[in-house]
Protein backbone atom coordinates (compact mmCIF):
# COMPACT_ATOMS: atom_id res chain seq x y z
CA UNK A 1 0.00 0.00 0.00
CA UNK A 2 1.32 3.43 -0.91
CA UNK A 3 1.08 6.11 1.95
CA UNK A 4 -0.67 9.17 0.55
CA UNK A 5 1.57 12.10 0.99
CA UNK A 6 -1.07 14.43 -0.16
CA UNK A 7 -3.31 13.51 2.64
CA UNK A 8 -0.44 13.32 4.58
CA UNK A 9 0.35 17.15 4.42
CA UNK A 10 -3.41 18.03 4.43
CA UNK A 11 -3.15 19.07 0.59
CA UNK A 12 -5.53 18.17 -2.59
CA UNK A 13 -3.49 16.20 -5.68
CA UNK A 14 -3.44 19.15 -7.51
CA UNK A 15 -1.53 20.86 -5.24
CA UNK A 16 1.55 23.76 -6.61
CA UNK A 17 4.58 23.34 -5.68
CA UNK A 18 4.05 26.52 -2.98
CA UNK A 19 0.89 24.80 -1.26
CA UNK A 20 3.18 21.83 -1.07
CA UNK A 21 6.07 24.12 0.56
CA UNK A 22 3.70 26.20 2.95
CA UNK A 23 2.03 22.56 4.54
CA UNK A 24 5.33 20.90 4.60
CA UNK A 25 6.90 23.96 6.51
CA UNK A 26 3.74 23.98 8.68
CA UNK A 27 3.54 20.29 9.01
CA UNK A 28 7.85 20.27 9.82
CA UNK A 29 6.86 22.34 12.83
CA UNK A 30 5.09 20.03 14.71
CA UNK A 31 7.12 16.98 14.58
CA UNK A 32 11.08 18.29 14.14
CA UNK A 33 13.50 16.45 16.68
CA UNK A 34 14.97 19.58 17.30
CA UNK A 35 11.20 21.74 18.41
CA UNK A 36 9.21 18.75 20.32
CA UNK A 37 10.36 17.69 23.97
CA UNK A 38 7.73 14.60 24.55
CA UNK A 39 7.51 10.64 25.29
CA UNK A 40 7.15 9.77 22.12
CA UNK A 41 10.42 11.26 19.88
CA UNK A 42 10.62 7.88 17.83
CA UNK A 43 6.84 8.50 16.64
CA UNK A 44 8.07 12.70 16.02
CA UNK A 45 10.96 11.21 14.24
CA UNK A 46 9.22 8.74 11.80
CA UNK A 47 6.91 11.34 10.98
CA UNK A 48 9.35 13.82 10.08
CA UNK A 49 10.88 11.67 7.92
CA UNK A 50 7.58 10.53 5.97
CA UNK A 51 7.48 14.66 5.29
CA UNK A 52 11.04 14.84 4.36
CA UNK A 53 10.03 12.45 1.59
CA UNK A 54 6.56 13.60 0.46
CA UNK A 55 8.32 16.93 -0.05
CA UNK A 56 10.68 15.04 -2.15
CA UNK A 57 8.67 13.13 -3.91
CA UNK A 58 5.92 16.08 -4.70
CA UNK A 59 7.90 18.75 -5.61
CA UNK A 60 10.05 16.88 -8.21
CA UNK A 61 8.09 16.41 -11.59
CA UNK A 62 9.51 13.13 -12.42
CA UNK A 63 9.25 11.67 -9.17
CA UNK A 64 5.45 13.04 -8.55
CA UNK A 65 4.15 11.66 -11.55
CA UNK A 66 5.25 8.34 -10.85
CA UNK A 67 4.29 8.30 -7.87
CA UNK A 68 0.57 9.30 -8.61
CA UNK A 69 0.50 6.25 -10.82
CA UNK A 70 1.65 4.30 -8.35
CA UNK A 71 -1.08 6.25 -5.76
CA UNK A 72 -3.54 5.18 -8.65
CA UNK A 73 -2.92 1.34 -8.76
CA UNK A 74 -2.89 1.34 -4.68
CA UNK A 75 -6.00 2.67 -4.53
CA UNK A 76 -7.67 0.57 -6.78
CA UNK A 77 -6.37 -3.24 -5.62
CA UNK A 78 -7.77 -1.68 -2.33
CA UNK A 79 -10.89 -2.00 -3.90
CA UNK A 80 -13.33 -5.04 -3.39
CA UNK A 81 -16.03 -5.50 -5.61
CA UNK A 82 -16.16 -6.82 -8.86
CA UNK A 83 -15.54 -5.03 -11.83
CA UNK A 84 -19.26 -4.90 -13.99
CA UNK A 85 -17.71 -3.03 -16.79
CA UNK A 86 -15.49 -0.98 -18.48
CA UNK A 87 -17.00 2.29 -19.99
CA UNK A 88 -16.15 5.72 -21.58
CA UNK A 89 -17.60 8.84 -19.94
CA UNK A 90 -19.71 9.49 -23.17
CA UNK A 91 -21.74 5.76 -23.28
CA UNK A 92 -23.28 7.20 -19.24
CA UNK A 93 -25.64 9.56 -19.19
CA UNK A 94 -25.43 12.92 -17.76
CA UNK A 95 -27.94 14.79 -15.42
CA UNK A 96 -27.30 18.58 -16.40
CA UNK A 97 -29.12 19.81 -13.37
CA UNK A 98 -27.12 18.10 -10.99
CA UNK A 99 -23.97 17.99 -12.80
CA UNK A 100 -23.21 14.42 -12.49
CA UNK A 101 -22.62 11.36 -14.95
CA UNK A 102 -24.47 8.09 -14.13
CA UNK A 103 -25.51 4.21 -15.50
CA UNK A 104 -27.66 1.71 -14.46
CA UNK A 105 -26.35 -1.23 -13.28
CA UNK A 106 -27.78 -4.86 -13.29
CA UNK A 107 -29.11 -4.55 -9.64
CA UNK A 108 -31.36 -1.93 -10.32
CA UNK A 109 -28.67 0.99 -7.88
CA UNK A 110 -26.43 4.05 -10.15
CA UNK A 111 -23.64 4.37 -10.83
CA UNK A 112 -22.78 7.79 -10.34
CA UNK A 113 -19.79 10.25 -11.22
CA UNK A 114 -19.87 13.85 -10.40
CA UNK A 115 -18.67 16.15 -12.88
CA UNK A 116 -16.24 17.72 -10.05
CA UNK A 117 -14.00 14.40 -10.19
CA UNK A 118 -14.38 14.02 -13.85
CA UNK A 119 -12.29 17.58 -14.24
CA UNK A 120 -9.96 16.95 -12.03
CA UNK A 121 -8.27 13.71 -13.73
CA UNK A 122 -6.91 12.46 -17.01
CA UNK A 123 -6.71 8.65 -15.32
CA UNK A 124 -9.11 6.12 -15.07
CA UNK A 125 -12.15 6.56 -12.66
CA UNK A 126 -13.60 3.73 -10.36
CA UNK A 127 -17.38 3.93 -10.08
CA UNK A 128 -18.67 1.87 -7.34
CA UNK A 129 -22.86 1.29 -7.63
CA UNK A 130 -24.92 2.66 -5.02
CA UNK A 131 -26.50 -0.33 -4.45
CA UNK A 132 -24.22 -3.60 -4.69
CA UNK A 133 -20.54 -4.63 -4.58
CA UNK A 134 -20.19 -4.30 -8.52
CA UNK A 135 -18.17 -1.29 -9.76
CA UNK A 136 -17.31 -0.04 -13.30
CA UNK A 137 -14.06 1.69 -14.91
CA UNK A 138 -14.35 4.93 -16.44
CA UNK A 139 -11.92 6.31 -19.46
CA UNK A 140 -12.39 10.34 -19.19
CA UNK A 141 -12.66 11.56 -22.88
Amino acid sequence: MVENFYKLLGISSDATQEEIKKSYQKSVLKCHPDKVKDDDQQGDTDMFMKLQEAKEILLDSDKRKEYDRKLKESEVKKFKGPLFSSETLDSLEYEDTENYYYMECRCSGLYVLEESEVDQTKDLLYVQCDNCTFYIEVQPT
